[in-house]
């Protein structure tokens, strides 16, 4: 396992469920990553778009989700559909 989130190389290559434990190490320093790009998109972000985000979060959607959402540039579809 080469630890890739959410789903390992090797595992995504058999199409099979992925589970291994994450130190509380690792686990804290992706989270602070996740939080430190929502960030960055908040600040650069239309205000729309942003404020679209915003939204996103007071509905408790996990941060992760949403930076990979807009990384794979369909975030409008995405929350159009919300």
């Amino acid at each position: 396992c080469n630890g890739e989130r959410p789903k390992c190389s090797e595992c995504t290559s058999r199409d099979s469920g992925c589970e291994y434990t994450e130190t509380e190490t690792t686990q804290t320093k992706r989270k602070h990553v996740d939080l430190e790009e929502l960030f960055e998109l908040l600040k650069s972000l239309p205000d729309d778009d942003a404020s679209e985000l915003l939204w996103r979060i007071r509905a408790g959607v996990d941060p992760r989700d949403i930076v990979e959402t807009v990384h794979h540039g369909n975030m409008l579809m995405q929350f159009a559909s919300a």
